[in-house]
């Protein structure tokens, strides 16, 4: 935890002919307009928020699956032929057909598993909850991160590099922007204040301890301190956790479903793994277990 649309096209018909008779629009029609108007305006508010549109993809053992809030991975247990579920230190196999059994963690390390699967996590007085995955078979992300992937190729692309891991973050609306991610930090740096940042309460529901007293005394630049002192990759872990309290705070306004976080781990002389923290709503917390037939 403490480790970050389609456009809208309107178009105008000009040259009405000469002679045709042109109505004024009624108090009703122009109301119908006005309110697509501003539909429209908030869509195009979420496009500058969220980058590419679309749910988030995710390619597991050769098997395509998608994100969703009430099914998490969608279908991840069948490209797996099964899923492990670790909690309170329990690792417990559940496959595809056949009963349930115990597993050992070393077995899970080694990757016998490709899919462990750790539950909710809903101590939150809001309404959310998170659970994660982490992914030690063969991958492919939406974003090309793979298994096999090596850190110079990760670089090269849209992924938030934070000390050797590489991070993306989904909603059901797109991906978040990390340019927008690090205007924010400018703005907070600069102004040596978090009062500019509208979704700070959010982040502060997932910011580290050690920064936490700090951040609510609006002491900004103690906690860039603090980061760049635990970190080489300060600056960029700060993102990180700003970039999660946005997406959270776009959860808990109900713009979005769900906060899928990737963060792929690249390991020199073996396969990289994948973890994947989301987050949802209480309620949908629940229908991912059920869905995955675990009560």
């Amino acid at each position: 935890m403490d480790n970050n649309i389609q456009e809208n096209v309107v178009e105008t018909q000009e040259n009405i002919p000469v002679g045709l008779e042109v109505k004024k629009p009624s108090k009703k029609k122009f109301i119908i307009i006005s309110a697509v108007a501003v539909i429209a305006i908030l869509a195009v508010v979420l496009i500058l928020l969220l980058g590419n549109s679309g749910k988030g993809k995710i390619e597991i053992n050769g098997k395509k699956c998608t994100y969703s809030a009430e099914a998490g991975i969608e279908g991840v247990e069948k490209a797996c032929d099964g899923v492990v579920v670790c909690d309170s230190g329990n690792c417990t196999y559940y496959p595809t057909s056949g009963e349930a059994e115990e597993v050992s963690m070393m077995d899970i390390f080694d990757g016998k598993y490709p899919v462990v699967f750790f539950p909710p996590f809903i101590n939150f007085d809001e309404d959310l909850a998170g659970f994660n995955y982490n992914i030690y078979g063969e991958f492919k992300t939406q974003y090309g991160a793979t298994h096999e992937s090596s850190s110079s190729d990760l670089s090269e692309k849209d992924f938030l590099e934070v000390d050797d891991m590489f991070y993306m973050i989904y909603t059901d609306e797109g991906t978040l922007d990390w340019d927008d991610i690090k205007k924010d930090y400018d703005k907070i740096a600069s102004s040596g204040s978090f009062k500019d940042i509208d979704y700070f309460e959010s982040a502060l529901l997932v910011a580290a301890d050690v920064v936490k007293i700090n951040a609510y005394e609006d002491n900004a630049q103690a906690v860039i301190d603090t980061y760049n002192t635990a970190s080489s990759s300060g600056k960029e872990n700060m993102m990180l956790w700003l970039a999660r309290g946005k997406a959270i705070q776009m959860l808990l306004d109900g713009d979005i479903e769900y906060v899928a976080i990737e963060s792929v781990y690249c390991q020199s002389g073996r396969d990289n793994s994948l973890n994947i923290y989301m987050y949802t709503s209480k309620e949908d917390a629940q229908k991912v277990m059920e869905n995955m037939g675990i009560k």
